[in-house]
């Protein structure tokens, strides 16, 4: 269960897909409310292990609220974080990781961006690490960064052998492409060779760094010149696929939930209309599977050889375009 607890974000990564982020001056239900987080532990398995996300999660006005709740519960937890938090927020941080298990999934791209941004960044990572260090712990923490475009194989690997120089140690790398926010249709991803390049060089970078990468769910076969490329990429995905199985229910500051953040508008459902977060995503694994269907694929795959031998289910529906007019249907 991914719980969205506000929408404020003062990072303003430019490729990332949930732009309303950036701007919250004029929009409604910005920060999850306290009555509704607990809500939402309520309708979850009591020994669920939920992740907190935003926006930026830590930047919610009562942040140490929510934490309290959660060791309160004895839940273990993620927190999906920028890093770019004060002293406070990291001493809260560490205090809570010292009573359950808290993992980290640390977005660690764009740092070069604003001057400063780079050094708070790695002595928030560094303390929260040598802390987890000390008891064994900092397989916890998992670094992150987003391909863009306009960047190429050799800013990555800049920028890795940076992080590296300046993070006292780098346990797991999660690689990943952003989903896009506006330009639908636009299926730059199939049987492009420089992006199944770029995986490689990247991912064979962390290795000799000493990293473990991990690769995210958007790889698709025709992005690589051949079966042994493809054949070595496979081994750093934790599954195969290209369109989602089971992904976790995102749960906005409003209490309606979506089966991802780029689907938020085309999948949403009532938390208040169930019980369980299991029949929310059970309404909502079946407003997919319906879309799912509906969608015409593009061109570029209609006689595609690894969709025959099933490797292969076609483009993440993030990159249709899912308007009501556009599938005759209303779910």
């Amino acid at each position: 269960m991914n719980l969205i607890i506000t929408k404020r974000c003062d990072k303003g990564c430019p490729y990332c897909f949930a732009s309303h982020t950036r701007n919250i001056s004029d929009k409604d239900d910005v920060d999850m409310s306290f009555e509704t987080f607990t809500e939402m532990l309520d309708k979850a398995m009591p020994n669920s292990h939920p992740k907190l996300l935003g926006g930026e999660p830590t930047s919610h006005p009562e942040f140490k609220l929510f934490i309290d709740e959660l060791l309160k519960r004895k839940l273990n937890f993620t927190l999906i974080s920028n890093f770019l938090f004060n002293e406070t927020i990291r001493n809260i941080i560490i205090e809570a990781s010292k009573k359950v298990e808290v993992s980290f999934l640390i977005n660690s791209s764009n740092l070069e961006d604003v001057k400063g941004r780079f050094d708070l960044f790695a002595n928030n990572y560094n303390a929260i690490y040598e802390h987890l260090y000390k008891d064994d712990k900092e397989e916890a923490m998992s670094c992150g960064i987003t391909f863009e475009n306009n960047k190429t194989s050799e800013y990555y690997i800049d920028y890795m052998q940076k992080l590296n120089e300046k993070l006292s140690g780098i346990e797991r790398f999660r690689i990943s492409i952003a989903n896009p926010e506006t330009k639908k249709e636009d299926f730059f991803i199939l049987n492009n060779k420089e992006l199944g390049k770029k995986f490689l060089t990247v991912t064979q970078t962390a290795i000799t760094l000493g990293f473990t990468p991990s690769l995210d769910c958007i790889i698709y076969p025709c992005m690589f010149e051949n079966k042994e490329e493809w054949k070595y990429i496979k081994k750093f995905l934790a599954k195969i696929r290209t369109r989602c199985e089971g992904c976790p229910t995102d749960i906005f500051p409003d209490g309606t939930a979506s089966y991802c953040y780029p689907l938020k508008e085309s999948i949403k459902v009532d938390t208040r209309k169930y019980k369980t977060i299991d029949q929310v995503f059970d309404d909502m694994n079946m407003r997919y599977r319906i879309l799912e269907d509906r969608v015409t694929h593009p061109d570029k795959c209609k006689n595609c050889p690894f969709k025959k031998i099933n490797m292969c289910n076609g483009p993440c529906l993030a990159f249709f375009d899912l308007s009501k007019e556009t599938l005759g249907i209303n779910i």
